[in-house]
Order: C-alpha cells, then sequence, then structure tokens
C-alpha cells in the first residue's frame, strides 16, 4: 500500500505559503526587485499546481490500495470523506464571509452567493467577483473534478472484480486521463472567447491537468509490474542512485523552465518527478529533514491556512480587511490552528473506509520502496 510519505506535509506548507505571499503582495516585491521573471516558481499559481499534483496521485494511490484490497471502489464512501474533509471548513468561512458582508467589510455581489454555495466559483462572472471568495475557484475545480473521476471509478470498478480484470482496467482509466490530457490543448482557443466575461482557465475542463497528472503517475507507479522492476533494482545502489538522480533532474529541469515557458503540464509533471521522489526514497536524508515536528504539523493544517488566508487576506490588498499585513498572517495561522484542534478534527474522525472503517494501513512490504537512497536525495 502507499503508506504515509515522509516529506509530503512539508510540501502541503509550502503550497499553502506561496499562496499568502502572493496575496501580501509577493509579485509586486519581486517586480520592484528586478526578479519578477523568476516570480513564477514562488507564486501562489504553482503552489496550488503543487496541490493539484499531490492530489491527484495520493486519492489514486488510495483508490488502487481499495482495488486491491477489496476488488471493488465505494463511491458513495469516498464522496463521504470528501465532504468531511472539506465541506466543514469551506461552509465555516462562506458563513464567516457573510457576516463580514453584513458588517460592511467586504462587499460581495449578490451574484457570488450561489457560485460559492455550490462549489463553482471557478465559473463566477466577473461582475460577480469578490476577492475574499476568489481563492475558492481551486476547491471548486478540485471537487468538480473528484465527483466525476469518482463516479469514473465507480462504473469501473463498482462490483467486485478478479485481480487481472481490475488491473486491465486500471489501464483503460490511465489512457482515458491522457487522452484528457491531450484534448485540453484544443479547447482553450474556443474558452479565450469567454475571457472578458468569466475566468475560462479555472474552468474545470481547462485547469485539471495537474490532477491528471498526478493521477497518471499513481497509476504508472503503483502498476504491479512496474513495482516489481522497482523491487528488482531495491538492493542495487548504483541503480538508486541513478533513478534518484534523474528524478531530481527532471523536477528542477521542468520547475526552473516554467519562469520561460509558463507551461502546467510540463510544471505538474516535473512536481510529480519529486512526488515520485518522495515516494520511492523514504529514507532519504532530506526527505527526512523535512520530517520535523512544526513542518509536519503546518502540512496538516494546510487546508485551513488555505481557506483561512481568503478570508482574511482576499486575493490582495484591495479585498483585504485587517492591516497590517503581518497582523492578517497572524490570524490567518490562529484561525488555522484553531479550527483544526476544535472544528476540523471532529468531522475528520467520522471518515469511513472500506477496511473496517478506517484508513488503509500500510504494509511493511510496500511502505519503503527503496529504504536505502544513499545520496540519491
Amino acid at each position: 500500500m502507499t503508506g504515509r510519505i515522509p516529506g509530503l506535509n512539508a510540501l502541503r506548507f509550502l503550497g499553502a505559503l506561496s499562496v499568502i505571499a502572493l496575496h501580501l503582495g509577493s509579485f509586486d516585491v519581486a517586480r520592484q526587485g528586478g526578479w519578477d521573471y523568476w516570480h513564477p516558481l514562488v507564486s501562489g499559481k504553482t503552489g496550488v499546481i503543487l496541490f493539484y499534483v499531490l492530489s491527484g496521485f495520493l486519492i489514486t494511490s488510495l483508490a488502487i490500495d481499495e482495488t486491491r484490497k477489496s476488488g471493488r471502489f465505494a463511491f458513495g464512501l469516498f464522496l463521504g470523506r470528501r465532504a468531511l474533509r472539506l465541506f466543514p471548513l469551506y461552509y465555516l468561512a462562506i458563513f464567516v464571509i457573510f457576516l463580514l458582508a453584513l458588517s460592511g467589510k467586504a462587499d460581495v455581489p449578490s451574484g457570488s452567493w450561489p457560485y460559492a454555495l455550490f462549489y463553482a466559483y471557478n465559473y463566477v462572472p466577473r461582475e460577480a467577483y469578490n476577492g475574499l471568495l476568489g481563492s475558492f475557484h481551486t476547491l471548486a475545480t478540485e471537487e468538480q473534478f473528484y465527483l466525476f473521476y469518482g463516479l469514473a471509478l465507480w462504473l469501473a470498478f463498482g462490483r467486485t472484480l478478479p485481480a487481472g480484470a481490475a488491473r486491465r482496467k486500471w489501464v483503460f482509466v490511465f489512457i482515458g486521463a491522457v487522452l484528457l490530457i491531450v484534448a485540453n490543448d484544443s479547447l482553450v482557443q474556443p474558452a479565450a472567447a469567454f475571457a472578458g466575461s468569466h475566468f475560462p482557465h479555472r474552468w474545470l475542463v481547462l485547469a485539471m491537468d495537474p490532477l491528471l497528472v498526478g493521477c497518471c503517475a499513481a497509476i504508472i507507479l503503483r502498476n504491479e509490474q512496474v513495482e516489481r522492476m522497482l523491487e528488482h533494482f531495491r538492493g542495487n545502489e548504483a541503480s538508486c542512485r541513478t533513478l534518484g538522480t534523474a528524478l531530481v533532474l527532471t523536477f528542477a529541469a521542468l520547475y526552473v523552465s516554467f519562469a520561460a515557458l509558463g507551461n502546467t503540464t510540463l510544471l505538474s509533471i516535473g512536481f510529480v518527478a519529486l512526488v515520485v521522489h518522495f515516494y520511492l526514497f523514504r529514507e532519504a536524508p532530506v526527505h527526512r529533514v523535512l520530517e520535523v515536528r512544526p513542518l509536519v504539523y503546518l502540512g496538516t493544517i494546510s487546508y485551513g491556512l488555505y481557506v483561512w488566508q481568503a478570508v482574511v487576506l482576499g486575493t490582495g490588498a484591495p479585498s483585504r480587511w485587517i492591516d497590517p499585513p503581518l497582523l492578517a498572517v497572524v490570524y490567518v495561522f490562529l484561525l488555522s490552528v484553531v479550527s483544526y484542534e476544535f472544528f476540523e478534527k471532529r468531522f475528520l474522525g467520522q471518515k469511513r473506509y472500506p477496511s473496517g472503517g478506517k484508513a488503509p494501513e500500510p504494509t511493511a512490504a510496500r511502505e519503503k520502496v527503496f529504504p536505502t537512497a544513499g545520496g540519491a536525495a
């Protein structure tokens, strides 16, 4: 099984931190310092792409674990887990923004509320847009994706299947995901016609590439033939170093190229290379450094950080209602800790899985594919 992957919580926190920095004005700081060319490498958009890749990879890995163990995919439980993780805090934040609007601290057009309430803020018209709700377009895109993706998995794995049939169906899911990634390029030009009235680049069909790339990576990596191949090279230190170095260089090259190319799919592949490195080389020193308790905790509350930065910071100075900015950031972190400890945990404890009502436990054989990474990281 997938097991817990050391270091990923730190990546989640860095993704959330990039969004906070963007809404504090990181682009203006970069422009004043003359390094605005490189700003895309640390921008909130890059952090969101990282979130999407991580989400697609982990959700698909868990779905593969589920189908291997029970032979089927429980769509209802899947939706229930997603709802318990996201809905309580999301709707609490919507309620807080509603109170801010009533108190006059936020000017929210009436047409904005239906899009926020129904998880569709990625489709909000520009005339109804509000900065405090603006960050929620990413949550809308992700949950719309998982509604359709979960339905597709249920259609493929809703009934108990023999192991061989399940493996073949995962191949078809992979092919479908790749075809969608390729097809997205043909939709960019027609969607541009709506740029004056909407935010078409946020629409599901154009924004889901990073999620699909993460899903595809999990399907490839969790393929049984690939797993056997990795096990074959597991004890070969030279092979480990070569693979580890190749993954790091791929990530570095595609990450740096984003400043010049701005290609979301290529950046997503770069982030996948990084995630695969974390997955395979779990004992690498750099990954263990990222496992210090403060970073792990900040990654654990990263969803809260993302939601509360939206409420407190908005999408920048025009929608921010707390000054100075440093005080606003303190509020974001305090609210994230309080909401996680005293609100979110109550719902997270109710999540149910097919395996006896608990999250699947990792097996020792799967937990460490390359337990001795040497200097690969």
